[in-house]
């Protein structure tokens, strides 16, 4: 009987130390260790350290170097407009700190170089564009900062919190992942609905109108055929969906993405994307989308004049830029390959060349995770090392020089102090 209790007693310990460690999840999106935003770079190591580009967010030291931010951090969102960084810790409260121009912060001050504490019980945070998303524990939405089209309109009942002045307003149940950009936003609930709001010139809401929504609708997902929605990801005008089967869905104004045959724009529901396939997460830039296969290879496709092309096409746009310049009487470029001569010309025709679109093609393999700012991408690689390429203008990459990065580099983290 001693034995028994003896070993009873051990079980329950052993329970009560796993319970405790292992907090209550709402969200079935994965933690996001990487995020790349608006000229901003944010990575979590291994230790749980929080790590961003220095020169974006006005630390002191060592230029273009990342700078450690905070630690015990499970999971990290950076914003896509002005340069505001979320992170969460382990006992789910919400940090931020960079700009609060438009309340982002919850106060009233245009500019926090120091994180402070935001909201407790978060599980998930997606910064948006300015105006920021965040779910409880119980998956409850809520929003604050700009009050644009993505935002929206609550009919729920509010509930006040004090420390927070910017009022952060309640939009939904039961919701496990969010994404929002400057013109409208997506809410997956648990039972697997799709709601969106904000606005809809193009469809990108998915209810099957252009009609602009300030209140959550229902998205028509009918033509998924029962798939079930792993990750929403959206854009400017653009509605993405990936379903568990790695099949990729698109809606909305494409500006980047070219229409599948016998298809055209807008797209009012969500289309297939039949060009990817096997897709295991998905990434936005600017003009590309960013692709991370089952198989752990990493393909691009899409337009931009940083990231979607390799040596060799800068080689062929440099010749192409030569020739044409030649034909209409200008003088030869002395120096090959650059970027700001590329866009230095002011003729529509040269300047359709440097936006064209691109094929999907694979840039990398044993990559772990994937994502991207407006111009630049961060991979973080199955071993645990970060590499990025594109913009490095504000340290992006975490590098020295400035400017642009063609072939991928490692982003060095310092040892800290």
């Amino acid at each position: 009987m001693r034995l028994a209790r003896f070993l009873l007693t051990i079980l329950v310990s052993l329970c009560t130390i796993f319970f405790l460690s292992s907090p209550a999840q709402a969200s079935d999106a994965p933690a996001k260790r990487i995020d790349a935003g608006n000229a901003s770079s944010v990575y979590i190591d291994s230790a749980g350290k929080l790590w961003a580009s220095r020169d974006t967010f006005y630390y002191e030291g060592e230029k273009n170097r990342p700078a450690m931010i905070a630690k015990n951090v499970i999971a990290v969102s950076t914003s896509q407009g002005e340069s505001t960084v979320y992170f969460i810790t382990r006992d789910h409260t919400l940090w931020g700190y960079g700009s609060g121009t438009y309340g982002q912060l919850g106060k009233e001050k245009d500019f926090s170089p120091t994180p402070e504490p935001l909201l407790k019980n978060i599980v998930f945070i997606d910064a948006g564009h300015d105006t920021p998303f965040a779910i409880d524990e119980k998956g409850q939405l809520w929003t604050w900062g700009n009050d644009n089209p993505a935002k929206g309109k609550s009919t729920l009942i509010q509930a006040s919190v004090p420390a927070f002045p910017a009022g952060p307003v309640k939009m939904a149940d039961n919701i496990v992942q969010v994404s929002s950009s400057l013109s409208h936003t997506l809410a997956l609930a648990k039972d697997g609905t799709l709601l969106a709001w904000g606005d809809n010139p193009g469809g990108e809401i998915g209810d099957g109108t252009i009609t602009n929504r300030t209140h959550p609708v229902t998205v028509d997902i009918s033509t998924l055929n029962g798939r079930k929605i792993v990750k929403i990801t959206t854009r400017f005008g653009e509605s993405f969906a990936l379903t568990d089967d790695g099949t990729l869905w698109n809606w909305g104004q494409s500006y980047t993405i070219p229409a599948e045959p016998g298809a055209g724009f807008p797209r009012l529901k969500p289309e297939k994307i039949t060009y990817l396939d096997n897709v295991a997460d998905v990434a936005l830039g600017w003009g590309h989308i960013l692709v991370l296969k089952k198989d752990k290879t990493v393909w691009i496709a899409g337009t931009g004049k940083m990231l979607n092309r390799d040596m060799e096409y800068e080689k062929i746009m440099y010749e192409e830029r030569q020739t044409f310049l030649s034909m209409h009487g200008g003088k030869p470029d002395e120096e090959t390959g650059d970027d700001d001569s590329l866009n230095d010309t002011s003729d529509d025709r040269f300047r359709e060349i440097v936006h064209r679109w691109h094929s999907p093609r694979k840039i990398a393999t044993n990559i772990a995770e994937i994502t991207s700012g407006q111009n630049h991408i961060l991979l973080r690689k199955t071993n645990g090392t970060v590499i990025g390429c594109g913009a490095n203008f504000a340290g992006e990459l975490g590098i020295p020089n400035k400017g642009k990065q063609v072939y991928f580099t490692f982003v060095t983290l310092p040892v800290p102090r």
